[in-house]
C-alpha cells in the first residue's frame, strides 16, 4: 500500500496597504469617528472599553454594525484578522485601517461581533454550556492547523517580521527561523535572570524535546477576547498578539503570566480541547514565565 503525504494549504495572508489607501482610510476613519460621538450620545450608548492609562475608550462603536478599534500596530492586527477570516474562524471583517507611525495609536474600521466577551458572563452559563463554548474554540483552533505558514518554520509576526508579544522582554522580539531558535533564544534570557533555579530551569528546558509545527496564533487567547451569544461563540476578538507560533501556543501560553487571582479562567482556557497535548509544555512555560518575571510584561 502506498501512502501520499497531504501537503496542508498554504495560508493567505493580505498585504498591508499603500501609503495613499492608508491616506484615505485616515480620512474615512476620522469622519465616522466625529460621527459617532453624536450617534453614541444620541443612543445612549456608554463606551465599555476605556484604556484606563489615557482615559480614552479603546473601541468606539459606530452605526451600521461597525466599530473602530484603536491599536499601537494597526497594520499587523490588521493582517492577522484578515489571515484569520480567510481561515473560517468567526472574527471581524476588517475594511480598513490608519496607521499613524510607530510613536501613534492607529485605527482599525471593522464590524462588530455580536454578544458579549465571556469573561463578563462565563458565571450565568453551565458547565455543560462552557464545556460546548469551549469546544467551539477548540474547533476554531483546529481549523487554523488546517494551514501551513507562509513563511517556512519561522516564528514571526503576520506579517514575517518581528514579533509582539507578553512572553518577550519589553513586549518585542526579532524573528526567529525556527522554533528551536526561538525556544534557544528565549531560554538564554530566562538563565541569565535567574541563574540559581535550577530545577526550574530543568523543567522549562523540557520544552525543547520535541519538534513543533508552526501556525497562526492569536497570542492572547482568554475568555475577555471570546465573544458568546445565546450560549454559543460567536467571534474571537483581538488579534494584536497574534503571529507564527509553535503550534501549541494557544493552548498554554496566553494566560501563563496571570496571577493566580485568575486561577479558575485560566482553568477554563486550559480545558479547550485540544490542550490536553500540551501539559509539559505548559509546565515549562509555567517555569518559564516566573523565572523571567520582570523582564515580561
Amino acid at each position: 500500500m502506498i501512502f501520499i503525504k497531504r501537503e496542508l494549504p498554504i495560508a493567505w495572508v493580505p498585504k498591508a496597504q499603500s501609503s495613499w489607501m492608508n491616506y484615505i482610510s485616515k480620512k474615512i476613519i476620522n469622519a465616522l469617528l466625529a460621527i459617532g460621538i453624536y450617534y453614541r450620545r444620541y443612543y445612549g450608548i456608554r463606551e465599555k472599553h476605556v484604556n484606563i492609562f489615557a482615559r480614552q475608550p479603546f473601541i468606539q462603536e459606530l452605526p451600521f454594525g461597525l466599530i473602530v478599534k484603536s491599536t499601537d500596530r494597526p497594520a499587523e492586527e490588521s493582517i492577522a484578522t484578515e489571515a484569520a477570516r480567510a481561515m473560517g474562524l468567526p472574527v471581524a471583517r476588517v475594511l480598513c485601517y490608519a496607521d499613524y507611525g510607530p510613536e501613534n495609536e492607529g485605527h482599525i474600521l471593522m464590524t462588530r461581533i455580536p454578544g458579549e466577551t465571556l469573561w463578563d458572563v462565563y458565571k450565568s452559563y453551565s458547565n455543560a454550556e462552557l464545556a460546548n463554548i469551549m469546544t467551539e474554540v477548540g474547533s476554531s483552533l483546529q481549523r487554523i492547523r488546517c494551514f501551513a505558514s507562509p513563511y517556512g518554520r519561522a516564528v514571526c509576526g503576520p506579517d514575517g517580521r518581528g514579533i509582539s508579544t507578553r512572553a518577550a522582554p519589553h513586549g518585542e522580539w526579532n524573528r526567529c527561523e525556527s522554533p528551536e531558535e526561538y525556544h534557544d533564544q528565549m531560554l538564554q534570557v530566562v538563565a541569565s535572570l535567574e541563574p540559581s533555579y535550577e530545577d526550574r530551569l530543568e523543567e522549562a528546558h523540557k520544552i525543547k524535546t520535541k519538534s513543533y509545527r508552526v501556525v497562526l496564533a492569536h497570542g492572547d487567547l482568554h475568555p475577555s477576547n471570546i465573544m458568546v451569544n445565546e450560549g454559543h461563540l460567536s467571534g474571537i476578538i483581538d488579534w494584536g498578539a497574534a503571529g507564527w507560533y509553535p503550534e501549541y501556543w494557544d493552548f498554554v501560553h496566553p494566560m501563563s503570566l496571570w496571577p493566580h487571582v485568575c486561577q479558575s479562567e485560566k482553568d477554563l482556557l486550559y480545558k479547550v480541547p485540544g490542550g490536553g497535548n500540551y501539559h509539559q509544555e505548559c509546565k515549562s512555560w509555567h517555569e518559564i514565565a516566573w523565572l523571567g518575571h520582570y523582564a515580561f510584561y
